[in-house]
C-alpha cells in the first residue's frame, strides 16, 4: 500500500509541478461527444502508462 501511496504522491507531483504537453493533449483529444466510451478508455489507459512511466524514472532518479 505505501508504494501505491508513494506513487500517487510522485505523479501529482509531476502534473502539479512538471508543464506536461502530454496531458493537455490528453484533455483536447477527449470530447464525449464524438468518442466513444472504448476509444475513451483505450485513451486513459494510454496515458495511465505514460504517466506510470514518469513516476518509474523519477522513483529509479529518487532511488
Amino acid at each position: 500500500m505505501d508504494d501505491l501511496r508513494n506513487t500517487t504522491k510522485i505523479m501529482t507531483e509531476l502534473r502539479a509541478n512538471w508543464n506536461d504537453p502530454k496531458y493537455d493533449e490528453y484533455l483536447r483529444a477527449f470530447d464525449g461527444s464524438t468518442k466513444s466510451f472504448a476509444e475513451f478508455k483505450q485513451h486513459v489507459e494510454a496515458y495511465i502508462s505514460y504517466l506510470r512511466k514518469k513516476a518509474d524514472i523519477v522513483t529509479e532518479f529518487l532511488g
